[in-house]
């Protein structure tokens, strides 16, 4: 079918702007790191991690040792840092034991990020003599490591001095901390400083006060114990103006203010409770926002996003809330409320042929259904057209103890009989292994390693999209395949408890499948990791579900959030059960509620979404219940349920 769509005639209007700017001065270099030294105290550190060392105490190497926080250095975000037994370390690489500048103190062919707090012919005392740790809170961690008691030119027999460097998560700064030990040096020439990938050095010069911009800044004198060296990179001015925009229910976009003439770009870092953060990107100089996907519905961000020079600068913080999940990626939604109708708005209701209602996860009545094996299915009604979806999520609740396998759900050129075109399938095979498997001119499948025909209920999402096949169950990652990203191109429909399954790997003795499945829901796109989590745990362990409306129609303008309710309902079911630990009768005298206190009630939206309340009052004889309930959007237009 040929859609026809009207056509509009958009007038173009071209504009010459000009604009004033000043010009922004954006690259790191050494020299905007600020020197400093002053004599104070040196504490050696107790209780530290002792680092894994290659080599000998002589020419040796502590590679990839961890840092504990992303330090910012050059504008680059380093989590390691590897130690050379003569008194330098490199950021992010290993340090080769073949290189020339791991026994000499010479940039020539080694254009690394060094640090160097004393770059000379130096030689540990024992094997254990570097040590490091990591201290402090979230954003303002310390990471120390320390080289104790080493020997200082060739032929000294004792240790000469001990020293740290420092690490400093907040400010980026680098700190160099010496200790006296009671050796005497031997034909000393050390180089102290800060380097480059570009192979610059800013070393410091003999008398310890300065720092300059070339590598000839040579040291033979031992640094008085306590003396202290500190580099600290400048600062971008800090953004300004956090706003949210674009908010859907998978994701919204960061905006800022650029207050900076001098930043390298933009570090944005993440939290879902805003204690621990996560690092998510760094832009260019001169951006403003960034977009977020893959985001969970009606979830609280917290956002932080710092300039960036040679390190981070004041950081900007605020958060910000996603908005509802959108229907309309919803293909089909199958609750089985005593029927097989699509509640996803779409009319693509069931055609039910053969399988009866019986007792949900929660032991509902009527609100699963239970296939036989033998003749079983329930097939959509409306065709999808030629390709079918390319991009898609399976999910649903299943319980069985078949050893016959069978086809749980897929898609198929067929509604009444076996397809002749048939993939995007999750199907069992005969030890109770799920399989997903998509057809792209040959079998693509994956399967996950455990059974689950084991009488108890399981959710499984399987999603095929631009990254690739996945298969969840029980809201864990069980296969998956990145290489694999469509699937056979024909017009069909959905199938549930039944279809063909010739040519595919591990066929089961049954291609009808033998059990119950309920809260069947096909999407148009990848289901992100907290709405997979949220499906494998919707109402978990609560053997009894309630739908309740509330009229937020009368009480509102327009739409709210975080919305604070109060309920005041009484009701039958709400009265505590004294005599019996069965509450899944639906003709039961006595009610579901097992806690005389009201603490076994809980909230939820209809999509398992779990709410914030406080129950202020609740009377198990009479079954009223009081109770505020914190409602992440409501709108006037229509009641919530």
């Amino acid at each position: 079918m040929n859609r026809k769509f009207p056509f509009q005639l958009y007038k173009l209007i071209l504009i010459f702007v000009v604009v004033c700017f000043s010009q922004k001065v954006n690259g790191q270099n050494m020299t905007n790191y600020g020197f400093g030294a002053v004599t104070a105290t040196y504490t050696a550190l107790s209780g530290a991690t002792i680092a894994t060392k290659t080599g000998t105490i002589d020419n040796g190497t502590y590679n990839a040792i961890p840092i504990g926080f992303g330090f910012w250095y050059m504008g680059t975000q380093y989590t390691t840092i590897s130690a050379g037994t003569n008194g330098f370390l490199i950021l992010g690489d290993n340090i080769a034991s073949t290189s020339n500048y791991q026994s000499t103190n010479t940039l020539s062919g080694a254009n690394k990020q060094i640090l160097a707090p004393l770059w000379d012919n130096l030689a540990l005392v024992a094997e254990n003599s570097v040590t490091y740790s990591t201290t402090g809170d979230e954003g303002s961690k310390v990471f120390t490591v320390q080289y104790y008691q080493v020997r200082w030119g060739t032929g000294t027999m004792n240790p000469v001095m001990s020293f740290q460097v420092k690490l400093y998560e907040a400010t980026g700064a680098i700190q160099f901390v010496y200790k006296q030990e009671s050796g005497a040096t031997s034909s000393p020439s050390a180089t102290v400083g800060i380097g480059t990938t570009s192979g610059a050095l800013r070393s410091v010069n003999t008398a310890g006060t300065s720092a300059g911009s070339t590598t000839v800044n040579t040291t033979s004198t031992k640094q008085v114990t306590g003396r202290t060296y500190t580099f600290t990179p400048a600062s971008a001015t800090a953004p300004s103006g956090l706003s949210f925009t674009n908010i859907t229910g998978s994701g919204l976009t960061i905006n800022w203010n650029d207050n900076s003439n001098n930043e390298t770009g933009f570090v944005i870092y993440k939290s879902e409770d805003g204690v621990n953060y996560t690092y998510v990107t760094k832009t260019a100089a001169n951006v403003e926002s960034y977009a977020f996907t893959g985001m969970a519905p009606n979830t609280v961000y917290y956002f932080r996003v710092y300039p960036l020079r040679e390190s981070l600068g004041t950081v900007l913080s605020g958060s910000g809330s996603t908005g509802e999940s959108s229907a309309s990626s919803v293909m089909i939604s199958y609750p089985f409320n005593g029927n097989a109708l699509d509640a996803s708005g779409n009319s693509n209701n069931g055609n039910v042929v053969g399988p009866t209602l019986t007792e949900d996860r929660f032991r509902s009545n009527n609100s699963a259904y239970s296939f036989d094996g033998i003749n079983d299915y329930i097939s959509s009604t409306t065709l999808y057209a030629s390709p079918g979806p390319m991009e898609f999520s399976l999910n649903l609740w299943f319980k069985t103890n078949t050893t016959s396998g069978g086809k749980l759900i897929g898609f198929g050129s067929s509604t009444s009989s076996s397809s002749s075109n048939y993939d995007r399938h999750i199907y069992m095979n005969n030890t109770g292994q799920l399989i997903f498997g998509v057809y792209t001119g040959a079998v693509e499948t994956i399967k996950s390693p455990a059974s689950y025909n084991d009488n108890q209920w399981h959710n499984v999402v399987a999603i095929l999209s631009g990254t690739g096949m996945k298969l969840y169950v029980d809201g864990e990652l069980r296969a998956s395949n990145p290489n694999v990203t469509t699937a056979e191109n024909y017009a069909g429909y959905w199938k549930v408890g039944f279809d063909n399954l010739d040519g595919w790997i591990e066929i089961p003795a049954s291609r009808y499948f033998a059990g119950i499945i309920d809260d069947v829901n096909v999407y148009d796109r990848e289901l992100n990791a907290a709405e997979i989590s949220t499906s494998a745990s919707y109402q978990r362990g609560y053997a009894y579900k309630k739908s309740i409306v509330l009229n937020t129609s009368n009480i509102m303008s327009g739409t709210q959030t975080n919305f604070p309710y109060l309920i005041n309902i009484t009701d039958n079911d709400l009265k505590l059960n004294s005599l019996s630990c069965d509450i899944s009768g639906v003709n039961s005298t006595i009610g579901k509620v097992l806690s005389p206190t009201g603490s076994d009630i809980a909230f939820t939206l209809a999509n398992g979404t779990a709410l914030s309340y406080d129950i202020e009052k609740y009377d198990p004889v009479n079954g009223t219940l009081l109770a505020w309930i914190k409602l992440p959007s409501a709108s006037s237009s229509s009641n919530l349920e």
